[in-house]
């Protein structure tokens, strides 16, 4: 072969398997010894910074809240000691659609900033206004400055990781041109875990309803991909995209029971209009104010307190899987407040984690 002819085939071969490097859907844990090395050349190869963003049908996420809802404990009361019958739980959701993008190597902050900015530019008065008139000008999502590129020259990261929020935000303002707001999570202590629980949640939907997004970082689970308490190993940022409400009262939920055993029974959420978030009611701020959650039909704990934890469900959209990651909010504060520690491991030389205790609202382009 000639030297342009092994130039060529080294190109091929470096492409091959850089494309292998996008995680999966699912990912194996059991795969083959010689699938087991394909980390270190993501680390160290890049052909593109990012693949297209996928608009995923409503439909589908719907059967995602479907399936997660059905799984999902259901409250008991021991009237009868034998069949104690299932009280079923109502609904609420507040979802908004943001296009899917899949990170490409460690770079799941860029990824997460690249999905926002390009929702919030959709979104924008003035892309809303240019579409209207015709124009042919626009920015395009391809032809904004590379978030990359700028994260390397102010050295924030070798290839995309973003081991600080502070910076994150930094690139959220200065190159995507984002209203930003960094939020500290109050600690949640015995005695006052529930309200400032009910505030983070508030605070969020606030920013979801004014159609806006918040990004979170966290543990993120190899395998299931959901929230999780690594000290920092699993550090994964998220997107806040919706929210669940889980409600006491009978609603929009329908009881399946196979006749013998009502313990078995599941929630049957019917999807019946695919262009909206029916049967599930949309869920509203009032919804969330402090007394809401003082009435008798809300789900509470052993001590007859409400669970605000367990009842607000977050739905986080990521770059490393299709289907979000769905857990009660408790799960994901108590994954961000402990992540204190970066994997040495695989990131040599960081020496700081700075992710904890904070969140991010993007409210929309700075016209």
């Amino acid at each position: 072969q000639s030297k342009n002819g092994k130039s060529a085939s080294a190109a091929a071969s470096a492409k091959a398997e850089t494309i292998t490097l996008l995680p999966d859907d699912a990912p194996d844990q059991s795969a083959s010894q010689e699938a087991a090395p394909v980390e270190d050349v993501w680390l160290k190869k890049r052909l593109v910074e990012r693949v297209g963003a996928q608009s995923i049908p409503l439909i589908q996420r719907k059967d995602q809240l479907t399936k997660y809802l059905q799984n999902y404990p259901s409250e008991k009361e021991t009237t009868v000691a034998d069949k104690p019958p299932v009280i079923p739980a109502s609904f609420k959701v507040w979802l908004n659609s943001v296009p899917w993008q899949q990170q490409i190597g460690p770079s799941c902050g860029l990824a997460a900033l690249r999905m926002v900015r390009d929702y919030l530019h959709e979104r924008s008065p003035s892309t809303q206004d240019d579409s209207k008139a015709g124009a042919t000008t626009t920015t395009t999502p391809t032809a904004m400055p590379s978030l990359l590129d700028a994260a390397q020259s102010r050295g924030f990261s070798s290839d995309g990781e973003i081991f600080d929020m502070n910076n994150l935000r930094t690139l959220a303002e200065e190159i995507c041109g984002i209203d930003c707001e960094m939020k500290a999570i109050t600690k949640l202590d015995e005695t006052d875990t529930q309200s400032s629980a009910l505030a983070v949640a508030a605070d969020m939907l606030r920013t979801l309803q004014q159609d806006g997004l918040v990004i979170l970082p966290y543990d993120s689970n190899s395998r299931t991909r959901a929230p999780c308490n690594l000290h920092g190993f699993g550090a994964h940022y998220g997107i806040v995209v919706g929210m669940i409400l889980r409600e006491r009262n009978k609603g929009t939920v329908e009881i399946e029971s196979d006749g013998v055993n009502d313990e078995a029974s599941k929630c049957a959420l019917v999807i019946e209009d695919e262009n909206d978030m029916a049967p599930f009611k949309a869920l509203t701020a009032q919804d969330l104010l402090p007394a809401s959650h003082t009435k008798a039909d809300c789900i509470r704990d052993d001590n007859g307190a409400p669970c605000i934890q367990t009842n607000i469900h977050l739905l986080v959209q990521h770059s490393l899987s299709q289907q979000f990651s769905i857990a009660p909010l408790g799960t994901f504060l108590d994954s961000n407040a402990q992540l204190n520690e970066v994997d040495s491991c695989k990131f040599s030389g960081v020496k700081r984690l700075d992710l904890r205790n904070r969140y991010m609202h993007c409210r929309g382009i700075i016209q």
